[in-house]
């Protein structure tokens, strides 16, 4: 993951920064005054039955308790012959403070499509501030990013 400024979705971003939480974690700032954004590039492995949903998890904390964030998410999915310059497909969600500074929480987004086995899997996640929701006064961090896909039981 890398912060990395551009525009997404509309939304003119600042390149989130890296760091330190706590002298242990590494972690992904994103300011409370500014749109800000990170950039993540996974791999999706083999075996994943065709038409597949994915889901997105995004670890995050920060030391406010009230107010909301809106989080932005871009996806792109590219399979072999695909083409990497595509449009990617946003979302955006309006995002509850923790209860206590620092706890950890989970953001899942439920991802459609038709995701195949050994792509390339661009995330983008963005802090939306400039919208009239995002009224929480503190950095969001985000430690980690997941992608998963559900497992079938016969």
């Amino acid at each position: 993951m890398y912060g990395y400024a551009s525009t997404y979705n509309g939304v003119n971003c600042q390149a989130a920064t890296l760091s330190i939480l706590s002298a242990r974690w590494r972690v992904f700032s994103f300011a409370t005054n500014k749109n800000t954004a990170a950039v993540a590039t996974l791999f999706i492995g083999e075996n994943i039955p065709a038409n597949t949903n994915m889901e997105l998890q995004i670890n995050w904390t920060s030391n406010a308790t009230t107010g909301n964030w809106v989080c932005g998410v871009g996806i792109l999915a590219v399979a072999e012959n695909e083409n990497y310059i595509a449009n990617s497909t946003y979302s955006s969600f309006i995002v509850p403070a923790p209860s206590s500074a620092y706890q950890r929480k989970v953001l899942k987004v439920t991802i459609t499509g038709n995701f195949s086995s050994n792509s390339d899997f661009n995330v983008v996640v963005y802090r939306h501030k400039t919208n009239i929701y995002d009224n929480m006064n503190a950095n969001v961090l985000i430690p980690s990013i997941l992608i998963r896909y559900p497992k079938y039981k016969i």
